[in-house]
């Protein structure tokens, strides 16, 4: 009966472990908002999620197009790497970056990096943010920002494989509202000034 146990708890941790093997990673855009006022700025954090803790699978190469509509949002740069671990792909210095924004409504993106394998497994937890997108709203209305992964590469430049891929963000851009309390203030400023006029003019 031991036996048999053993050999039934076996079979289950191998196939917990082939499960957990098999599991990829996913790609997430993560905004600051969904709804922003025309003049102000977008930022979305380009997240990836199920690697290794500080093991293998880490990554070592990225290429990604973010789609949107440029009548509403305005590109206004990429920042490489997380806003509070650094850039993980580049611990040596040596990462090679490039942004090319030449096609209307379309980002392409790339970060390849010159970290050992050793140093990539080391340097990254399972989970942060390989960049930081950052838009500002030109005009009132939505727009879907869509991502498409060109390429994605683990330590040994072998291709990682995504969950399901990445969802797309829906983001409504609006006028900026009317300073209607200001205005009521310096209109009840003007009646109390208006009245100590007319009640001094009134004594004299």
């Amino acid at each position: 009966m031991n036996k048999h146990l053993r050999q039934a708890s076996l079979v289950a941790l191998l196939m917990a472990i082939s499960i957990e093997a098999v599991q990829g990673q996913t790609i997430s855009l993560v905004p600051s908002d969904t709804l922003v006022e025309t003049g102000e700025a977008l930022m979305l954090d380009l997240v990836i999620s199920g690697l290794g803790d500080f093991s293998s699978p880490s990554i070592s190469a990225f290429e990604f197009d973010i789609s949107f509509d440029s009548n509403i949002l305005a590109f206004n740069g990429l920042d490489f790497g997380d806003p509070q671990l650094g850039d993980l792909l580049d611990n040596s210095g040596f990462a090679v970056q490039n942004v090319n924004e030449t096609i209307p409504g379309i980002v392409n993106f790339l970060e390849v990096s010159g970290d050992s394998d050793l140093e990539l497994n080391a340097a990254q937890p399972d989970t942060f943010i390989l960049g930081v997108v950052n838009f500002q709203a030109i005009s009132t209305g939505e727009t879907t920002l869509e991502l498409t992964v060109q390429e994605l590469l683990d330590e040994g430049e072998n291709p990682l494989s995504l969950d399901s891929p990445p969802e797309s963000v829906l983001v409504s851009t609006q006028m900026v509202p009317e300073p209607r309390v200001h205005l009521a203030i310096i209109g009840l400023g003007m009646t109390l000034i208006l009245g100590k006029c007319l009640k001094g003019k009134t004594s004299a």
